[in-house]
């Protein structure tokens, strides 16, 4: 029996949504006493509640201004953090009596921005802010333009009060206000805090208070009362220089030649239909700096290890070849994403940081598919994944070949070989869409491919059987060998066989993923334009599915028992760990060992991740219940 009930809550599209979302879980709680119409008057009461709470909130935020209007001499801490760790004394500390104690004017930042919305939406009268409406809306709109992708509302709420605040400070000789001084509550190990620092501190100078169970208060007293001296010590804030996170697109005129971080032999599929577009394009150089140093001296330590690596490549890349960046149009690849975890402010922050490192400003191309497909058409985006696809095919004839070949470095020299035919074979490859359609387009890769399998077979090798073991996590560091220390040739070296997660599971798995969410859509509520998308993405997962199956089947008899398992299996499997509506790696990582475990030879499962991680930290808290599980 499920002991916790969830759903998931699309506030944006209203109450009615709201409902609709609720309605399993309040089903499963209310059983025979369930009815639509109960569940319409909590969903009303408690939105009502909401506003309530928030005019209460509006109110007390006027009376802290206010109130500070009337004591310049105060020293003002406006505490960010998110609002469920904001106000419960446990796990806040008690930041903000303590503050208060300490002769702080503590002001939490949904206060704040509850009085700036009032204001702005007419509810409140402001000597200072009235006649100041347009510069306010230049000035906030000014910030949040150069401030790219931060998709969570938590950060947006940090990031508005504290750009609210500067506002404030830069004018205080006319707002008559103390200056609005910033403090951070910062939850010990968490991800995307480690990404908004750098956003913040681009902002204004703040203290950081890391937070977890075994904060005591007495610390945390020591460290206020320096920050209440200090800031008595600096009555007045210079205007920090404001530098964009802005990043560009493939489609932007400016871009002119893409440098792509080499974690593997995949980003070379990137390279060359680069290439074969008319951009230019270069692998990274792989830096052989263990310590990451020209990383470590812009960051905070706290940012995952992908973030890291890669952009040590470039910092090393851009120190070694300065000529190569006069042109402002030479810039990294990196990934775009809206969550679900800090993967997606890769490019915006490590923009920020080459920008402060002297490189200049939006050094970074994110790359988003309906932009490439916009630029080059979508061929090309078919083409990259059909690509990535065969490469991961080489990938596992490698795998399956190596740790039993007679004559060691044989099957590297196959590889090695197949991937450069793969390479020059996209450099110049295009398609029609009939051949799309009857799967045409796939000849030339599946020849490659058919050819490979029957030379890696050939190598002479031992008869002997090894452990399966299966290595899955972190899509960037289980493909870098820098990352993962090498771990693949270290299971071969212990006697092992690796069945390595691909890189295009991740594509794969998410159009699965899209589909299902296309089709709930539509059966909420039924219009031509959310038809259209459930065709769409159909389409789109069946296209993914069949190209998988004819790569695979092109491999040969080498791979027999080393299939993937489909993407409704992963989640089939997954989801008696992890939620239904939960994305990224841990349902396919968890998925995906439930679904091979019973496959024989398979002995074990190795999951990596970065430090930090959260969805490395959801896999390893379900580790225990997956290993007693399957054994």
């Amino acid at each position: 029996d499920e002991k916790v009930m969830h759903a998931r809550l699309s506030f944006r599209e209203g109450a009615e949504r709201i409902e609709y979302q609720l309605t399993p879980a309040a089903r499963q709680l209310l059983g025979r006493n369930y009815s639509c119409d109960l569940v319409r008057r909590a969903v009303a009461e408690g939105y009502e509640a909401l506003a309530n709470y928030r005019q209460a909130m509006e109110k007390e935020g006027q009376r802290i201004i206010e109130d500070l209007a009337a004591s310049p001499e105060a020293i003002a801490a406006l505490i960010l953090g998110r609002s469920y760790t904001l106000y419960d004394p446990f796990v806040s500390k008690d930041v903000m009596a303590h503050a208060s104690k300490r002769g702080l004017t503590a002001i939490p930042q949904d206060f704040f921005l509850e009085y700036l919305r009032g204001w702005y939406e007419g509810r409140i009268k402001s000597s200072f802010l009235d006649p100041r409406r347009e510069e306010f809306e230049h000035y906030t709109q000014q910030a949040m333009e150069k401030m790219d992708n931060i998709y969570s509302s938590q950060l947006q709420n940090m990031l508005a009060a504290a750009v609210g605040a500067q506002f404030f400070n830069e004018r205080a000789d006319k707002s008559g206000l103390p200056q609005l001084h910033l403090v951070l509550q910062d939850p010990f190990r968490c991800g995307p805090n480690s990404m908004l620092r750098h956003y913040l501190a681009n902002v204004a100078d703040f203290l950081r208070l890391t937070l977890d169970e075994h904060t005591a208060p007495a610390g945390m007293i020591t460290r206020l009362e320096a920050f209440k001296n200090t800031c008595r010590s600096r009555r007045s804030k210079e205007k920090k220089t404001f530098r964009t996170t802005g990043v560009l697109t493939v489609d932007d005129p400016k871009l002119n030649k893409i440098l792509v971080p080499n974690l593997s032999r995949h980003p070379a599929v990137f390279a060359a239909l680069f290439e074969n577009y008319g951009l230019e394009a270069a692998l990274l150089p792989r830096s052989a700096d263990k310590d990451l140093t020209l990383a470590r001296r812009y960051t905070n330590g706290e940012e995952c290890l992908p973030f890291l690596q890669s952009l040590q490549d470039f910092l090393e890349y851009a120190k070694q070849n300065p000529q190569d960046l006069e042109n402002e149009g030479t810039v990294m690849l990196e990934g775009w994403a809206c969550g679900p975890c800090r993967f997606g402010y890769y490019a915006s922050a490590q923009s920020l940081i080459i920008s402060r490192a002297g490189y200049g400003e939006q050094r970074v191309c994110a790359l988003k598919t309906e932009e490439a497909v916009k630029r080059f058409g979508p061929e090309f985006a078919v083409s990259l994944f059909d690509g990535l696809l065969a490469v991961d095919m080489l990938y596992k004839m490698f795998h399956r070949t190596r740790p039993y070949e007679l004559n060691e470095g044989q099957a590297e020299v196959f590889f090695d070989q197949y991937c450069e035919r793969i390479y020059e074979y996209l450099r110049h490859f295009r398609f029609k869409w009939p051949a799309l359609i009857n799967g045409s387009h796939l000849r030339g890769l599946e020849e490659i491919l058919v050819e490979a399998g029957e030379r890696f077979a050939a190598i002479p090798r031992r008869e002997e059987e090894r452990p399966l073991i299966l290595l899955a996590g972190e899509y960037y560091v289980r493909l870098d060998d820098r990352c993962n220390r090498d771990i693949i040739k270290q299971i071969e070296a212990a006697g092992g066989e690796v069945f390595l997660a691909p890189a295009t599971e991740f594509f794969i798995y998410t159009v699965f993923t899209n589909y299902r969410l296309a089709l709930k859509e539509y059966n909420y509520k039924k219009n031509l334009l959310r038809y259209l998308y459930k065709l769409g993405y159909g389409a789109i997962n069946w296209l993914a599915h069949r190209d998988e199956h004819r790569i695979e089947k092109a491999a040969g008899r080498l791979l027999v028992g080393r299939e993937e398992p489909s993407a409704a299996a992963i989640l089939a499997h997954s989801i008696r760990y992890i939620p239904e509506h939960t994305a990224g790696e841990p349902p396919m990582t968890v998925g995906r060992t439930g679904a091979l475990a019973g496959r024989k030879g398979v002995a074990g499962a190795i999951f990596v991740g970065p430090f930090t991680c959260m969805p490395a930290s959801v896999v390893e808290a379900q580790q225990g219940a997956l290993s007693r599980e399957i054994g």
